[in-house]
């Protein structure tokens, strides 16, 4: 027993004098909490705002025994009147300009109170237009179905209801791929850099390696940048093979390969999709290599990046439930932005501002981790601290 509390105490020791590994194993905790406080602040701000806004809603034949139920909600309503107008609502149910069209039969009311149920004739019929591309005018047909049900249960059924989706495939496939390819896109960046950049730094370190390069008559900072980009140009390999990999796996995924189509994206947005990923995976490789290059070892390095990936994580989960509006000051904070980026090309919303901007603040930040890598090559502490 004795020569066992020797042994946990020399561990024990150990650890509670190294700084670094005492502040790898506190710093995760503390992160989580801030970004889960941060997330639950922004969470509640956007259904606080969710929980405010008004749909746009156009009844075409009001009838007089839904006409207060209809006001109590929180919708904006209009009320086309003729054929002309008629088809123009459904249009801006299609364009997402109006959440939702309820169209009910010119005669509705005398229609139920005449229909008798199980007399085989078909009961009065409903018409709701949305689309399902819009969450906005799903969560508008879910409050309008809902009253309509409440109607009927009193009416021992006495009409129906029937969906209409205005929702083009096109706007299906961008809804699909605006939600799910940002969040893996990222995760797979970082989780090829983080494969290959610690070994190529730290773990260099670790061998012995890198003061045999250190030595050679070749600039520091030229060794530095040649890291960075030839680490760059490996983990763009996986990360276009991963990206090429779901995009075709992902219509049998989601089971809808008959809606999902590639072919709505356009060289313009095929070459936005490229400078974001291309800038994105610089700044990935810039931050890890700081990272790597301050640790003395593999295992270190991969303890201190852990907190990282965790955050890259976090972004990109909390980019897919954020409100689809963000101000233009999003598109410089490092790495959130280029999820916001890349779900605003695969929504066919993006702008040239919002890419030109997510492009030139990761390559700011990639050159400011750069300077402060070619520093840390100059410095014989970081180097070879052991």
């Amino acid at each position: 027993m004795k020569n066992i509390l020797v042994i946990v105490r020399k561990e024990m020791r150990r650890v509670l004098s190294d700084r670094r590994v005492l502040a790898s194993l506190i710093l995760p905790g503390i992160l989580i909490y801030v970004l889960y406080t941060l997330m639950g602040t922004m969470l509640t701000d956007a259904f606080g705002e969710e929980e405010n806004y008004r749909y746009s809603v156009a009844v075409y034949n009001m009838p007089q025994s839904l006409s207060d139920s209809f006001d109590s909600l929180p919708v904006t309503l209009s009320f086309p009147a003729g054929e002309e107008a008629l088809q123009a609502a459904q249009e801006q149910v299609r364009t997402e300009e109006l959440d939702l069209l309820v169209v009910f039969p010119a005669d509705f009311d005398q229609q139920v109170d005449a229909y008798q149920p199980g007399s085989g004739q078909e009961a009065p019929r409903v018409e709701l237009y949305a689309s399902t591309a819009s969450t906005s005018s799903s969560s508008a047909y879910q409050l309008i179905v809902g009253v309509l049900d409440a109607y009927e249960s009193t009416l021992a059924n006495k009409f129906d209801c029937a969906m209409n989706d205005l929702a083009t495939p096109e706007q299906i496939s961008s809804m699909v791929f605006s939600m799910m390819m940002p969040m893996l896109l990222i995760i797979f960046l970082f989780t090829g850099a983080m494969s290959l950049v610690p070994d190529a730094l730290a773990g260099e370190k670790e061998r012995g390696t890198i003061a045999t390069l250190l030595v050679t008559p070749v600039p520091r900072s030229h060794i530095a940048i040649g890291k960075i980009l030839s680490l760059s140009l490996l983990s763009m390999i996986g990360g276009l093979s991963s990206f090429l990999g779901t995009m075709l796996a992902l219509p049998r995924l989601m089971d809808v390969g008959s809606e999902l189509d590639t072919a709505i994206y356009g060289g313009a947005e095929y070459l936005a999709l490229l400078l974001i990923i291309l800038s994105t995976l610089l700044l990935i490789v810039s931050i890890i290599a700081v990272i790597a290059t301050f640790a003395n070892t593999v295992k270190e390095a991969t303890a201190y990046i852990t907190p990282l990936m965790i955050v890259v994580m976090v972004l990109a989960v909390f980019s897919m439930a954020s409100p689809g509006t963000q101000p233009t000051a999003v598109y410089l904070i490092p790495l959130y932005n280029s999820a916001r980026a890349l779900g605003a090309v695969f929504s066919l919303s993006y702008s040239p501002v919002s890419i030109a901007l997510t492009v030139i603040s990761n390559l700011l930040v990639s050159a400011l981790c750069t300077f402060a890598l070619t520093r840390m090559f100059n410095s014989e502490r970081v180097m070879f601290k052991k």
